[in-house]
């Protein structure tokens, strides 16, 4: 596993990175702007490397059907926002306790495979 690089929304830091470690098996972009961010670069100097992000905003999948992108992590929004009504409840009516502060509301991980269940 290599340094983490911050790209701060810069595309040319995702693109030097790229440049500069051609040995890199593959990237993770940790939220939608930096996946965006490093799969263009991928995708315009055509190298091979693997692409893993996180979100799933249409212009994600799109990448992910072109195979640009391997795959992304989804949010399960639905969970998130029924277990957060859950711990507000919760706080109200006095039975909120340290049990319930983590929840894994987990993700859901969109491939080829899959990606038209999330395509608009």
């Amino acid at each position: 596993v290599a340094q983490t690089i911050y790209t701060n929304g810069n595309p040319q830091v995702a693109k030097d990175s790229i440049i500069e470690h051609p040995d890199y098996i593959g990237f993770f972009g940790t939220n939608q702007t930096t996946t965006l961010l490093i799969s263009e670069q991928v995708k315009e100097s055509a190298t091979n490397q693997i692409i893993v992000g996180f979100d799933a905003a249409q212009k994600i999948l799109e990448m992910i059907e072109d195979g640009t992108i391997y795959a992304t992590m989804k949010q399960n929004a639905n969970r998130m926002g029924y277990e957060g009504i859950n711990v507000a409840v919760s706080a109200l009516t006095g039975r909120y306790n340290k049990k319930n502060v983590n929840i894994d509301t987990g993700v859901t991980v969109v491939t080829v495979e899959n990606v038209e269940q999330f395509s608009k």
